[in-house]
C-alpha cells in the first residue's frame, strides 16, 4: 500500500538498485485496490503466473498482509519485528523477528 504515485516508487528502485531483484511490482497508488482487498493480491498471482499456494508473501502488517495473502491461499510470512501478540483467527505460515529470517525457511533447526 502506497500514496505515492507509481513514478516515485519506480524512481525509489532505481536510486537503490533494486529494479534487477524484481520482475514486477505492483503499487496500490495505481490501482483501484489497497491491501488486504483480494484483488491486489490476485495482480500478483496473475504477474507469478503460479498457483497462489506457490507464493510466499512477506509482510510486517499482520492484518493487511497476512490476512489479505491467506484469503486468496497465499502462504505467508508475518514479520513481526517487535515481538507483539495479536488475537487472531487466521495464522501465518512463518513468523519472523525480521528478514534475514527468511534465510532460514525450510532449512532444518539441528
Amino acid at each position: 500500500n502506497t500514496t505515492n504515485p507509481q513514478f516515485m516508487k519506480e524512481r525509489e528502485m532505481q536510486i537503490f538498485g533494486l529494479q534487477s531483484y524484481f520482475e514486477f511490482a505492483i503499487y496500490s497508488s495505481a490501482t483501484t485496490f489497497r491491501k488486504p482487498h483480494p484483488a491486489i493480491f490476485k495482480l500478483a498471482i496473475d504477474n507469478f503466473k503460479i498457483e497462489p499456494q506457490e507464493i510466499l508473501f512477506v509482510g510486517d502488517n499482520f492484518s493487511l498482509d497476512v490476512v489479505g495473502a491467506k484469503k486468496v491461499g497465499m502462504k505467508s510470512a508475518w514479520v513481526n519485528r517487535e515481538g507483539v501478540t495479536i488475537s487472531k483467527n487466521i495464522e501465518s505460515d512463518y513468523e519472523l523477528s525480521s528478514l534475514n529470517d527468511l534465510l532460514h525457511i525450510g532449512t532444518p533447526v539441528v
